[in-house]
């Protein structure tokens, strides 16, 4: 490999990787002499030159009124190295942190319409380990709207994997009374007036849903804090009921 190429990796050009070989092979060199040995036009010379100063790779000094450049000790590479490679690794910390900060940052999707509905719903049933456990805020009003919604063999499913489910309600239908060892409830006061509007809340993995059955829209949101969050929620109440 040409010593110019390989200084590309500490960060020079072509160009400035050229002159300073060019300076280090001759010693003390004119510009004319700079740009007839590296085979570069003088006024790319002389921005290179500027730039390699500023890197402290080159050097000027005044002989008979004329200035002449000399490379500096290749030793100072290795410096302008450990100076990037510092630089380096405090902007790798920024950027570690954003992209962390990007990790947890929740996903929120919005789904309209009975497909809308069925495709949380999907979500929720294949998602879910083996005898996995979601959490339920529903109104009457919802479990029974929530009927028209579910997917195809989705209680089958259900029971096949053995999801453990629990739901706060403030009543319980027809079909919920019926004692099941996968699922347990806990009932509002009478009159507690929680749940008047027709929506429902799941709560699975790392997931929220807000089901709003009269408008057929779902808002998903996907974050464990926020998930688990809202697991603590429903625990702390469910205890307390």
């Amino acid at each position: 490999m040409d010593n110019y190429h390989f200084l590309k990796r500490f960060g020079l050009t072509d160009l400035e990787g050229k002159i300073y070989v060019c300076l280090v092979n001759q010693g003390p060199s004119l510009i004319s002499n700079i740009a007839k040995s590296a085979q570069i036009h003088r006024p790319a010379v002389y921005r290179a030159l500027t730039s390699l100063q500023a890197k402290n790779l080159v050097s000027s000094v005044q002989r008979s009124k004329r200035n002449y450049y000399v490379a500096e000790s290749p030793a100072r590479l290795k410096e302008t190295f450990e100076q990037n490679k510092n630089l380096l690794e405090s902007a790798l910390a920024d950027l570690t942190s954003a992209y962390e900060r990007r990790k947890t940052r929740p996903t929120v999707k919005f789904f309209e319409g009975k497909k809308g509905i069925q495709m949380v719903l999907e979500d929720l049933v294949s998602t879910l380990d083996r005898e996995g456990v979601y959490y339920r805020f529903s109104s009457h009003k919802s479990a029974l709207a929530l009927e028209k919604y579910l997917p195809k063999d989705f209680r089958q499913r259900r029971e096949t994997k053995n999801l453990q489910r629990y739901m706060v309600t403030d009543k319980l239908t027809e079909w919920q009374e019926t004692p099941k060892l996968n699922r347990a409830h806990k009932l509002l006061p009478s009159g507690a007036g929680l749940f008047k509007e027709n929506i429902a809340e799941l709560i699975y993995n790392d997931k929220t849903a807000i089901v709003d059955f009269d408008s057929e829209s779902v808002v998903l949101i996907q974050n464990k804090t926020i998930a688990d969050f809202q697991r603590r929620i429903f625990k702390t109440l469910y205890e307390l009921l």
